[in-house]
């Protein structure tokens, strides 16, 4: 599967907020990939842009801060690093029990 990968995060200036980036595919996503994609995007981890077919076009990175991003909306750099630390507190809280 071939794509363009774009940044981490968009950074709105005129808000000060960033915003999940996408990347774009090249070529047609294999079936495999498409299944994959479209599960994370039920369960909320990824957007994808698709055609009226079914091709996907674009989807959000499969990063952490940018399904942050996608669960909490925009926000300000300070509140993500915020947020992505108490995440990994509540992880490693949970992964103790």
């Amino acid at each position: 599967m071939r794509c363009l990968i774009l940044t981490c995060c968009s950074f709105d200036r005129d808000t000060h907020r960033l915003h999940p980036s996408r990347i774009q595919f090249l070529k047609r996503a294999s079936r495999l990939s498409t299944v994959v994609l479209r599960v994370l995007a039920v369960l909320g981890c990824t957007e994808l842009t698709t055609l009226p077919d079914g091709t996907i076009l674009e989807a959000t990175n499969l990063t952490l801060f940018n399904v942050l991003l996608l669960r909490f909306g925009p926000m300000r750099e300070k509140r993500l690093t915020q947020t992505l630390i108490a995440v990994q507190v509540m992880l490693a809280v949970v992964s103790r029990v």
